[in-house]
């Protein structure tokens, strides 16, 4: 037997938000909105990855309580995806 746990993320909008996933997010300590990707999402808290142009990428754990703002920017792109497109350019 085996149990697994799915943890997710919703935006404000109620879509459901992957692992891989690029989101737009603003937190408590944030001033200005950030694309951030989602690299962990764990029980209490998700790791974004933060691109930033002067510091470089920039790993945030963030709480549910500690978000102002967040929605789905793009979506990773899925393996069928990846295998279409490799037979569409030929």
């Amino acid at each position: 037997m085996e149990i697994k746990t799915i943890n997710r993320i919703y935006d404000d909008n109620g879509v459901e938000c992957c692992e891989g996933d690029t989101v737009l997010i603003q937190t408590q300590t944030m001033d200005d909105i950030a694309q951030a990707s989602i690299d962990q999402i764990m029980t209490n808290m998700a790791v974004f990855i933060i691109d930033d142009r002067a510091l470089g990428y920039i790993p945030l754990k963030v709480r549910k309580q500690d978000v102002k703002y967040i929605t789905l920017y793009a979506r990773k792109p899925s393996d069928k995806d990846k295998e279409k497109n490799k037979s569409s350019r030929y």
